[in-house]
């Protein structure tokens, strides 16, 4: 199990953080009004609260964030399939309980959606424009 653990954490495949999310928080880009906003609720803690367990802030090294708070391990799988790898899908389960109403708005939904589909690697990084 450690070295799968290893191959996990060190090998580039499970972790090569090429998002717009991290391009952003390498400012290499800027975030749209729309994913901004669902970032917002993403991390609002009488919202969704996402953040709480699936953490979206850089280590204090400086590193990307892996969204997650390792309170749920997975073995052999990415540590964060549902954020990073299918993030252009939205789970409205993490926006209700069963039987109650949405906590979010259909525009917020929209908002996080959006923010979340910036998880999604491979990233096609436009040059910087000459000023």
């Amino acid at each position: 199990m450690y070295a799968i653990e290893r191959f996990e954490l060190e090998d580039p495949s499970f972790h090569p953080y090429t998002s717009k999310f991290d391009y952003y928080l390498d400012g290499k880009l800027q975030l749209t009004a729309l994913e901004l906003r669902g970032k917002k609720l993403f991390d609002n803690p009488t919202g969704g609260n996402c953040a709480s367990c699936h953490i979206d802030q850089s280590g204090v090294d400086g590193s990307h964030p892996l969204f997650t708070d390792f309170n749920f391990p997975a073995l052999g799988v990415p540590r964060n399939p549902e954020l990073r790898a299918n993030a252009n899908t939205t789970d409205e389960s993490l926006t209700r309980k069963a039987g109650e109403r949405p906590v979010w708005s259909d525009r917020d939904i929209d908002d996080v959606a959006a923010f979340l589909a910036t998880l999604n690697d491979n990233y096609a990084l436009k040059p910087k424009q000459p000023k």
